[in-house]
C-alpha cells in the first residue's frame, strides 16, 4: 500500500478532486431523489 506521505502533492489534489465531485454527485442524487419523492 503507497503511503500517504510518498504521494506528491499533485496526487493528493487529485484525490481531493475526485472525492469533491463524488459528493457533489451524491448531493445532487439526493436532491432529484427528494423531488421524485415530493412529486
Amino acid at each position: 500500500m503507497i503511503s500517504w506521505m510518498r504521494l506528491g502533492k499533485k496526487s493528493k489534489v487529485n484525490l481531493v478532486k475526485i472525492l469533491v465531485q463524488i459528493s457533489f454527485i451524491f448531493l445532487n442524487l439526493n436532491k432529484n431523489l427528494n423531488k421524485l419523492i415530493n412529486f
